[in-house]
């Protein structure tokens, strides 16, 4: 197969949130911090990398699904995916539905 043929698909998010639960100190010293109650939001972002370059990209609020995944793939990939492509996609565990597969 040839780099133009392959098609790397992955997705990731950050949330809002994040805090650090360790942090170096002075020796006898304890690190103190507050740390929020509750979730706030989270940024995801899905897209594709082929032949060296990125496309197709998608920036959404909230949690990666199943749902997510199959809308983007119908709405955004599929159309532009040629004869002989192939997608590769990691192992996450919404992307085992049998509409993605």
């Amino acid at each position: 197969m040839t780099s133009e043929q392959l098609i790397y698909m992955d997705e990731s998010g950050i949330n809002n949130n994040e805090t650090a639960t360790y942090a170096w100190c002075k020796k006898g010293k304890r690190y103190h911090d507050t740390r929020p109650g509750k979730r706030r939001y989270r940024l995801s972002i899905i897209g594709t990398l082929s032949n060296g370059k990125f496309f197709d990209p998608m920036v959404y609020q909230g949690y990666c699904t199943a749902k997510v995944i199959e809308t983007w793939l119908e709405k955004c990939l599929l159309p532009q995916v040629k004869v002989g492509q192939v997608i590769i996609m990691d192992n996450a565990p919404f992307q085992n539905s049998k509409k993605i597969r």
